[in-house]
């Protein structure tokens, strides 16, 4: 639907963006904890190294940014169950101005299942990852989970606004065409 379809069938319109630099910086405050909470098991529950090899630091940086597209991808994967028209309705792109990745879903979601999709990296690339860590007990992995937690933390705070719509059983959720966030449409 249209914003025209959901104004039309008595849909109020709420805005809930934040800037790309606000997003940034609040990934420390919604994602940050989770990243300490993970050193604490790592040091404190398991007692595991916690150093890299210097080799291992470059194998970082370049998992590090394989993480980048799949991250978006599963933004992607997350949204599909839900939408009607399959993959013509996710979109992926680039912000040059901010170097920034992004995946767009062009239809209005329930919010359980928008809030699925924004996560769903959070979830297989920080805390899939710190598991596979813990298994393993290389530390590589614990480093490629923290990076991938606290770049999910756009994400995660995007969740903490979308957090007051998921009790509502009459609303839909939509990407922001043009800015960080969403749109609700609530009836």
């Amino acid at each position: 639907m249209t914003e025209e379809d959901y104004l039309s069938a008595g849909y109020e319109k709420e805005e809930q963006i934040i800037s790309i630099v606000q997003a940034n910086k609040m990934a420390f405050v919604t994602a940050g904890p989770f990243v300490v909470l993970e050193f604490i098991i790592w040091l404190g529950v398991f007692r595991l190294p916690l150093g890299l090899k210097l080799s291992h630091a470059f194998g970082l940086l370049l998992l590090y940014m394989l993480t980048i597209p799949i991250h978006e991808g599963l933004h992607g994967l997350g949204f599909l169950p839900f939408v009607k028209n399959g993959a013509q309705s996710i979109k992926f792109g680039f912000m040059k101005e901010y170097l920034t990745p992004y995946c767009h879903c062009r239809e209005g979601l329930k919010p359980r299942a928008y809030l699925f999709a924004l996560l769903l990296p959070f979830a297989v690339l920080g805390i899939g990852t710190f598991i596979i860590g813990l298994l393993t007990q290389e530390p590589l992995f614990l480093w490629l989970s923290a990076l991938s937690l606290l770049s999910a933390g756009g994400d995660t705070t995007i969740a903490v606004l979308l957090r007051k719509y998921l009790s509502l059983p009459d609303c839909f959720i939509k990407d922001h065409v043009s800015e960080c966030g969403f749109v609700a449409y609530v009836k």
